[in-house]
């Protein structure tokens, strides 16, 4: 509806920080609300019987990385989404310590680290100071394990690593991701339509 997974928000920082704010429709924000909040008691309550349950460490890393996206691409509020990437980031870390085959987790670490290694140095600096470090090809390397070998991520983390190849202009690597969830996924438009821009991009005045 908000059109917001596209590869013309991510294409640069700059048409990423220009984003506009959306808002949610009510009856869907309570219920994305609602389904957050029973993840979490249940997960939690799981934890407080046994601290190492990998499924309850999956679901907080999922939860917080949801209430990431939510106020990073829907409210614009990047501060806020920080502080839900850094709890995200330490659940899945905790997971991957007990599990380094559960990679799913691989793509809140790698997200954390892509998105943090792209800040200035100073911002980097900070948040250094604070436990997030960033670096953005290790991030990568994450993502395509969550891509290659994730089980629930798997797609979230092609599409992730096909806006990176377009911020890079390799339209030739993205085309062949987006091929391959299109055959995966034929009831999606969103990867057909990136394909069309792709092999038809929008020409300027006198092209």
């Amino acid at each position: 509806r908000l059109h917001i997974l596209r590869s013309e928000m991510f294409a640069s920082d700059e048409t990423f920080d220009s984003r506009k704010a959306q808002s949610w429709q009510p009856e869907a924000k309570a219920k994305f609300d609602w389904a957050i909040a029973g993840a979490e008691k249940l997960a939690q309550a799981r934890l407080a019987q046994n601290r190492n349950d990998l499924h309850a460490l999956f679901a907080l890393t999922l939860t917080f990385g949801l209430r990431a996206d939510d106020v990073a691409l829907i409210g614009k509020k990047n501060m806020a989404a920080l502080s839900f990437t850094k709890s995200s980031n330490s659940y899945a870390q905790r997971l991957l310590a007990r599990a380094p085959d559960y990679y799913d987790a691989y793509v809140a670490t790698g997200m954390g680290k892509y998105i943090i290694g792209g800040k200035a140095a100073p911002v980097r600096w900070i948040l250094r100071m604070e436990g997030l470090k960033g670096d953005q090809e290790e991030g990568v390397k994450e993502l395509r394990l969550a891509a290659e070998r994730g089980h629930y991520l798997a797609p979230f983390a092609h599409i992730l690593l096909a806006f990176d190849d377009l911020r890079h202009d390799r339209k030739s690597a993205a085309r062949e991701i987006f091929s391959e969830l299109r055959t995966q996924f034929p009831g999606n438009p969103l990867f057909a339509q990136e394909i069309a821009k792709l092999d038809h991009p929008a020409t300027g005045p006198g092209q």
